[in-house]
C-alpha cells in the first residue's frame, strides 16, 4: 500500500535509475513470508490475518515492522525496516518473488526503463547457505518472468559494493559481478559516505570500468559541504558516470559546473531525502536549483517498499511542493533515458514498442 494510487504512465518514457531491490518489497509479501518463517508468532500482531487480501496485512504493527514513513534523523532507526525485511530473504523462492514483484510494480507505475540494484553481500548476510550464485540466479529468474510478462519494459541489474566491506571482501564481490558481467549493466558503491571513505575502492571501480562496466556511486546525500567532497571523489577517483543522490552539489557552484562539464547525471530521490532528513521538507529540496543551474537529474523512488513512496508519488510531490511542470518531469525522464546503462539497442526497443502501441490506437 503505497502513498499514491496507480498512475497513468507519463507521456514521455518513464525511467527509474535508482531503485534498490531489497527496499522494494511489497508489505503483503513480507508479512506472508514472516508468518511462513515464524508460524508460532502469527498472533503477535493483533490485526494481521493470513488470507490473501493485501489489505489484511496493512496494519500499523506490520507497517512499523517493515516500513519507515515518518522523518527520522537517526539512521539506526532508518535501517530498522531494511534489517527486518532482509532477515526474510533467506531462500531462493522469496528472492525470485520480490524481484518479479519489484519489476511488476514498476511497470504498473508506468516505468518502461528500469534499473534495479542489489547487494549480494547484504542479501547473503545471515544466510550463509545462499551463495552469491544462488542469489543472482534467483534474481535473474524474477527478471526473466517480468520481461516475459511485460515485454514493453527493459530491465537492467546493478551490483552494489558496500563501503563497510574490507577491500578483500569487496574484491571477491567484484570478481563475482565481473564473472557475471553479461547479466549486470553497472556497479554501485553504497553505505555511509562519511564513516567509510570511498578512496580505497577506487582501484576496484577502475578495474570494473576497464572491463566495460560503468558505475554510479552513492555520494552527496546530505547538504553538508563535506558531502560535496564525496561527490567529486566519486567522479575523479572512482570514475562514476552517475551519482546516487548528489544533492550536496547544490551547495557548491564549482561542483555543479564540474558535473555539467563531465556530463554527470544525479539520481535524485526527493522523498527518500526527506525521510532521512537530508532535507527538512520537500519544498526545500534543491532539485530545482540543480536543474536551473544546468545539472542533469533523473527522479527515482530509492526504496519504495520501505518509504511507502513510489515514482509517481515523487512527481506528485514535486508538482505540489516545487511547482514542477509536466515538461520539467519529462526532461528528467529524457536525461535518465540517455544516461541509463541499459544498452541503446534495448532502449530503442522500448521506443519501437510504444510507437507500435500509438499506431495501433489510431
Amino acid at each position: 500500500a503505497l502513498r499514491t494510487t496507480m498512475a497513468t504512465p507519463h507521456p514521455s518514457i518513464q525511467v527509474e535509475l535508482h531503485r534498490h531491490l531489497e527496499g522494494s518489497c511489497r508489505l503483503s509479501t513480507l508479512v506472508e513470508e514472516y508468518l511462513k518463517q515464524n508460524p508460532r508468532k502469527e498472533g503477535h500482531v493483533s490485526s494481521a490475518s493470513q488470507n490473501e487480501d493485501e489489505t489484511s496485512y496493512d496494519s500499523p504493527e506490520w507497517r512499523n515492522m517493515f516500513m519507515l514513513e515518518k522523518p527520522v534523523s537517526d539512521l539506526t532507526i532508518a535501517l530498522k525496516g531494511f534489517v527486518n525485511s532482509q532477515k526474510l530473504l533467506s531462500n531462493e523462492d522469496i528472492v525470485e518473488r520480490i524481484t518479479f514483484e519489484c519489476c511488476e510494480d514498476s511497470f504498473r507505475e508506468g516505468t518502461r526503463v528500469l534499473e534495479v540494484r542489489y547487494s549480494p553481500q547484504w542479501i547473503q548476510l545471515g544466510h550463509d547457505h545462499l551463495s552469491y550464485d544462488a542469489i543472482h540466479h534467483a534474481i535473474l529468474r524474477g527478471v526473466e518472468r517480468a520481461r516475459s510478462q511485460y515485454p514493453s519494459m527493459v530491465i537492467g541489474l546493478l551490483g552494489i559494493l558496500d563501503r563497510s566491506m574490507t577491500t578483500h571482501h569487496a574484491q571477491e564481490t567484484l570478481d563475482f559481478i565481473l564473472s557475471n558481467k553479461n547479466t549486470f549493466i553497472g556497479l554501485d558503491l553504497a553505505n555511509d559516505e562519511l564513516l567509510f571513505d570511498a578512496a580505497p575502492f577506487a582501484p576496484l571501480f577502475q578495474t570494473a570500468l576497464r572491463a566495460g562496466l560503468p558505475s554510479t556511486v552513492h555520494a552527496g546525500e546530505s547538504l553538508s559541504p563535506a558531502f560535496g567532497k564525496s561527490v567529486r571523489l566519486a567522479v575523479d577517483s572512482l570514475g562514476a558516470k552517475r551519482i546516487g543522490h548528489g544533492i550536496a552539489a547544490s551547495t557548491d557552484d564549482d561542483l555543479m559546473k564540474y558535473l555539467i562539464e563531465k556530463d554527470i547525471l544525479l539520481e535524485v530521490s526527493p522523498y527518500s531525502n526527506y525521510i532521512i532528513q537530508a532535507v527538512p521538507t520537500i519544498a526545500s529540496h534543491p532539485i530545482r536549483k540543480l536543474m536551473d543551474n544546468g545539472v542533469k537529474v533523473s527522479i527515482s523512488s530509492d526504496d519504495p517498499g520501505v518509504f511507502g513512496s513510489d515514482l509517481p508519488h515523487q512527481y506528485v510531490l514535486l508538482k505540489k511542493e516545487l511547482a514542477f511542470t509536466d515538461e520539467e518531469i519529462e526532461k528528467t525522464n529524457r536525461d535518465g533515458f540517455q544516461h541509463s546503462f541499459i544498452s541503446r539497442q534495448e532502449k530503442d526497443q522500448v521506443i519501437a514498442h510504444l510507437n507500435r502501441e500509438k499506431h495501433s490506437e489510431k
